[in-house]
């Protein structure tokens, strides 16, 4: 439930493979279901994050980008550790709203420092589309 509004949030974790030609019609169904999807950028080389750009922009869905929780990914790493990560991630996301829209501002703040006005109004309507869901 969500602190500053009282209504309920609806979280959907969809798997959209390698690409476009690899969504499942029920993926395509649960994009057009949602508001706003959130992307784990896994480090500044994500080749991924591109792919999901382009289907969030193929599906007109905002896409807000957060960088993904600092972890080992070494094979054999411990699973307790990842999963009290995820489940951090999952109350930021679901009880403590403020933090993401925290960093979502500072980002916003930098790139408009570097006179990069329209990747901070990007985020700007990713911001919006967040605090809406």
């Amino acid at each position: 439930m969500s602190a500053a509004t009282g209504t309920r949030r609806r979280v959907r974790v969809i798997g959209i493979g390698m690409g476009p030609q690899h969504l499942t019609p029920e993926a395509v169904a649960a994009l057009a279901s949602v508001e706003v999807v959130i992307a784990f950028e896994k480090g500044t080389h994500d080749p991924l994050l591109a792919v999901r750009r382009s289907i969030c922009a193929e599906h007109g869905v905002p896409l807000v980008v957060v960088p993904d929780a600092e972890r080992d990914r070494r094979e054999g790493h411990d699973e307790a550790s990842y999963a009290a990560l995820v489940r951090q991630l999952r109350d930021a996301l679901l009880r403590r709203p403020d933090d993401v829209v925290e960093t979502i501002n500072h980002r916003m703040s930098l790139l408009a420092d570097d006179e990069r006005f329209e990747e901070a109004g990007a985020h700007r309507d990713r911001l919006a589309s967040f605090v809406r869901a």
